[in-house]
């Protein structure tokens, strides 16, 4: 069971939400707030899957919380629900560590996937977004490296971490598409298992935090071609 939170200032907002994911056998809404305090109180006390958080929350923007979630319940997920694809609240909720974004104009198949996209391990924007992100707030998030890292022009592969494995590329290249672990053991025929010692392998080898970073980087560095990122790897 999928357990999440949402936080919106609207109330109709909320209940839609609620209603639609409600009806959902493996999605529950476990609890619900206005502000970033309710965020806050209610993160801390349930440490939810998933938060659903409303970009334009008060008394700050909702995206200005994220980093003291992320503090509360370092496992929680944390999804925005965004007015505009790609605003600036948008990018720096990504900067500070949020999963992605939904828009709130979505509609309602795609939306209960995207939940279920992130639960999985998977994120919901593109290298390029989480690239651009990063280079317009170098300095917000604690666990990224060295603003340079992220604002680095395109390298060479061969000149990065040469010590990557043909078997961790290929993995690299699914996180880069979005898929879960489980989608990216079905596709290699590893199991689930496998990917998680594999990423752990990834991220201590090139010093990375996350999925999101891992991305990041490979789009950086060159390490997945251009047409890799717009199709399914193979």
């Amino acid at each position: 069971m999928i357990r999440i939170i949402i936080i919106s200032s609207k109330d109709f907002e909320r209940c839609a939400i609620q209603k639609f994911v409600d009806s959902q056998s493996d999605i529950s809404v476990v609890g619900q707030g206005r502000d970033g305090y309710d965020a806050l109180r209610i993160v801390s006390r349930l440490k939810p899957d998933i938060v659903l958080l409303d970009e334009t929350l008060s008394p700050a923007d909702g995206v200005e919380i994220i980093p003291s979630l992320r503090r509360r319940s370092p496992q929680t997920r944390i999804i925005i629900l965004a007015s505009f694809h790609e605003n600036i609240r948008v990018l720096k909720a990504i900067s500070y560590g949020a999963s992605g974004y939904l828009p709130k104009n979505i509609r309602r198949e795609k939306f209960i996937a995207g939940i279920k996209t992130v639960y999985n391990g998977g994120c919901l924007m593109t290298p390029e977004i989480a690239a651009k992100a990063f280079r317009i707030f170098p300095d917000t998030d604690p666990d990224t490296l060295r603003p340079s890292f992220f604002s680095a022009r395109r390298k060479t592969p061969s000149l990065l971490h040469t010590n990557i494995s043909r078997q961790e590329l290929d993995i690299i290249t699914c996180i880069v598409k979005g898929f879960s672990n489980r989608e990216i053991g079905e596709y290699l025929s590893l199991k689930e298992g496998t990917i998680r010692n594999y990423i752990s392998a990834i991220l201590e080898k090139t010093g990375l935090k996350n999925r999101t970073q891992i991305a990041v980087y490979a789009y950086n560095a060159g390490m997945v071609k251009e047409e890799q990122e717009r199709r399914r790897p193979g």
